[in-house]
């Protein structure tokens, strides 16, 4: 499971509560918060590269390629169109 997928299980599962009682785009709003949170705070991008579920690694270099903090193309894009 990738990272972005399970950052989206997680979004997902964190909103069914609120699935009959946020309008569509209500819930658009807090996922798309929930998402940036969980990819540009530090700490909370931490706990999801540490608690993701992974295969089995095919070679070495799979392990350890990122650095703690580090934020994706993406996610700054996302930030910028959303805080301008």
């Amino acid at each position: 499971m990738t990272a972005d997928e399970y950052r989206d299980a997680l979004i997902e599962e964190a909103l069914a509560p609120y699935l009959e009682v946020l309008s569509p785009r209500g819930l658009d709003a807090v996922r798309e918060q929930l998402r940036l949170s969980l990819e540009l705070h530090p700490v909370l991008e931490a706990l999801v590269e540490e608690t993701r579920p992974r295969e089995n690694p095919d070679q070495s270099f799979e392990l350890g390629t990122k650095k703690s903090g580090a934020v994706s193309d993406a996610a700054l894009e996302r930030a910028k169109k959303l805080y301008g």
